[in-house]
């Protein structure tokens, strides 16, 4: 996984891995959750729903899902 070169790829990477991780990690995926609120504060809101459609689609990537159909 690459380091995020900015605060937009990290609210990316926080919500992916919040999103994606294991069941049973406890407070790893709630610090992911956490880091994510924080940044998500300095976006628009528009800005956020953009990194959540992101964050989905790599959190299925780092699961090993088949990618989503393109509508």
């Amino acid at each position: 996984m690459k380091e995020p070169k900015n605060e937009y790829e990290a609210l990316v990477m926080a919500l992916a891995l919040a999103v994606s991780a294991p069941v049973g990690v406890g407070n790893k995926a709630k610090d992911m959750v956490d880091y994510a609120e924080e940044l998500a504060a300095g976006f628009d809101a528009e800005t956020v729903e953009r990194a959540k459609a992101e964050a989905t689609i790599k959190a299925a990537e780092i699961r090993g899902d088949e990618p989503l159909a393109s509508a």
